[in-house]
C-alpha cells in the first residue's frame, strides 16, 4: 500500500503531466476509454469531494460580503441575462432549434460550465 500512496503522491505533484498523459491514453486507446466512461462521472464527483475536503471549513465560509456578491452575479448572470435574451428572441418572433441552442448557452453557469 505504501507504493500505492507514493504513487498517489507523484501524480499529485505532477498533476498537469498527468492530465495531459490522460488525455493521451484516452486518444491512443479509444476501446480503453469506450470502457471507462461509464464511471468518469463518479470520479468527477469523487475528486470534487476530496477537493472540498481540502478546502479549510473558516474560509470556506467567507464573510458575508462575498455571498452578497455571489448572490447579485448568480441572479444577473442566471436569472436576469437569459431572460432579457428570451424576451429579446420573442420579440423578435426567433424560435427553432438555433433559438433554443442560444437560450441554453445564455443560461448556463459562465464559470463551472457544465456537469461531467
Amino acid at each position: 500500500m505504501r507504493w500505492f500512496h507514493s504513487f498517489l503522491n507523484l501524480v499529485a505533484t505532477h498533476s498537469r503531466w498527468a492530465l495531459v498523459v490522460g488525455l493521451a491514453v484516452g486518444i491512443l486507446f479509444p476501446l480503453l476509454a469506450e470502457i471507462v466512461r461509464p464511471w468518469v462521472g463518479y470520479w468527477i464527483a469523487v475528486l470534487l469531494f476530496l477537493a472540498a475536503l481540502r478546502t479549510d471549513p473558516i474560509e470556506f465560509l467567507g464573510s458575508l460580503k462575498d455571498y452578497k456578491y455571489a448572490g447579485i452575479f448568480i441572479l444577473v448572470f442566471q436569472i436576469v441575462f437569459p431572460s432579457v435574451v428570451a424576451l429579446f428572441f420573442i420579440g423578435l418572433d426567433f424560435t427553432g432549434p438555433l433559438s433554443v441552442a442560444l437560450m441554453i448557452v445564455f443560461a448556463s453557469a459562465p464559470i463551472s460550465g457544465s456537469p461531467g
